[in-house]
Parts: C-alpha cells; sequence; structure tokens
C-alpha cells in the first residue's frame, strides 16, 4: 500500500464548530471525511456521526460536500429547519464560494456553463460556475513535457450545484483542482502528493450565505482553508485572501 493511502484524518472536535444557534450547527469539514454514511465508501468515518456524539443530540444534513472537499458545512437540529434550509438550497436562494489551486494559469474571470451529465446518467443538467482568478505561481520542478509547474488560486462562485460540479468544469477549461484523482491530471497529482506531502484535495468551500429566517438578515459563514492552503501560497509566494472563522457581520 501506497504512503499516501495512509494518512490519518484529522480528527473533528468543537473547535471546528463555526456556529451554533437554536436551529443549526455549522462546521469547518476536514479534507477526507465523508458528511454521513456511505454504502458505497464502507466504513469511513463521517461528519454527521463524530458532530451528534459531540453534540449528544440529533443532527440532519442540508447539504453535503465532497469526501476530499473542506470547509463549510451546514447541519439542522431539527427535521424542520433541515426542510427550510434545504428549500433554500434547492431554489438557489444560497451563496457559496470556494478557493481552489489548480493546474496552469487561469487568465482572465470567465463563466463555465458546460451542462453536466448526472451520476445516474440520466440528461445533462445546466450548471454554471463563475472563475475568478486570484494568483499565479510557478515552482521549478519538471512534470511531463514542461521544466516548471504552474498554478492558480482561484475564487469560484457556483450558481448551481450538480455532481461535482466545480471539479467537472475547471477540468472541462483544462485546469483541474490538484488532488483530484477523479477529474484530475494524474502526472501533477503525483508530483503534488510527493512534494507537499498529502492525499489532500485543493478545493475548500470559504463562504456560505442563506437566509433561513422570513425577514431576517441572511446566516453568513466562512471557513478558512486548511494548511495545505497556506502550504502552497508559501511555495508560490501568494497571499491568501483574508477568512475569518465562524459568522461574518
Amino acid at each position: 500500500m501506497h504512503w499516501w493511502r495512509m494518512v490519518k484524518l484529522e480528527r473533528i472536535d468543537m473547535s471546528h464548530i463555526l456556529h451554533k444557534d437554536e436551529n443549526h450547527v455549522a462546521l469547518n469539514k476536514p479534507s477526507g471525511w465523508l458528511v454521513h454514511k456511505s454504502a458505497m465508501a464502507g466504513d469511513r468515518r463521517n461528519c454527521l456521526s463524530v458532530l451528534r456524539n459531540l453534540l449528544d443530540r440529533p443532527l440532519w444534513p442540508v447539504h453535503r460536500l465532497d469526501r476530499k472537499t473542506s470547509g463549510v458545512l451546514l447541519f439542522a437540529l431539527s427535521p424542520e429547519a433541515a426542510r427550510r434550509a434545504m428549500e433554500q438550497f434547492s431554489e438557489r436562494r444560497v451563496h457559496k464560494e470556494y478557493l481552489a489551486i489548480v493546474r496552469g494559469w487561469v487568465r482572465a474571470e470567465q463563466v463555465v456553463k458546460d451542462a453536466l451529465v448526472p451520476p445516474d446518467g440520466g440528461p445533462p443538467q445546466e450548471a454554471r460556475t463563475h472563475v475568478y482568478p486570484l494568483a499565479h505561481g510557478e515552482l521549478p520542478y519538471a512534470v511531463g513535457p514542461f521544466p516548471t509547474v504552474r498554478y492558480s488560486l482561484l475564487r469560484l462562485v457556483p450558481e448551481t450545484g450538480r455532481w461535482h460540479q466545480i471539479r467537472r468544469h475547471l477540468n472541462h477549461i483544462s485546469h483541474p483542482v490538484l488532488g483530484d484523482a477523479v477529474h484530475g491530471d494524474g502526472r501533477h497529482n503525483r508530483f503534488f502528493r510527493a512534494h507537499f506531502s498529502t492525499d489532500g484535495m485543493t478545493l475548500h468551500a470559504s463562504r456560505l450565505a442563506i437566509g433561513l429566517e422570513a425577514g431576517a438578515a441572511p446566516l453568513r459563514l466562512e471557513a478558512p482553508p486548511p494548511p495545505l492552503f497556506e502550504q502552497i501560497a508559501t511555495a508560490c509566494g501568494w497571499e491568501l485572501p483574508g477568512i475569518e472563522t465562524g459568522v461574518r457581520a
């Protein structure tokens, strides 16, 4: 077994909780954790079970993040609160922002509009992702035919929430997420694992704004990216955007 398959998951504890009120709790999910149990994923630990044990009460997931994606993850503390929040997601009344580090230099802002086929093989679904380049970097290592590796730091705002939408859209424009074993670049992923000593993926849900109560201001949640982002930013000479922990005014 390769060493990167044996990396221990970061432990989830109370320090990962971004916000808690009478109806909801938000978590800064570490990379590598499932949102809830999955028959397809075997016995991997999941956020729902651990958070239930930490808070000693039932919880309901409102949305999901891919296993290797880190960042803001919202749960409800009652079925009614879960239903109200899930309606906001289904009606596209939720603002989501992500940070990603990708292969190559993304030169300009763009909107990726490629329709995406769902995992069950149904008809293609409308999908839109706004892409905003924040920084570019180059490291003196040869990967494939090129003498250096080039990376971009991106801010991403998806309008829709399709399966693997951001990862697939970035791959469609030839700038896959580092560490993405499904939609990424195998040569760059191998370099990434070896050079940064990780089996993570550089996609992070940094901000979430959702209106939960009629007439009330939206709940605005922020989660700083994991240390891996800082490690790559330091290597590339970047300054990461300022992101607070918890609720944003």
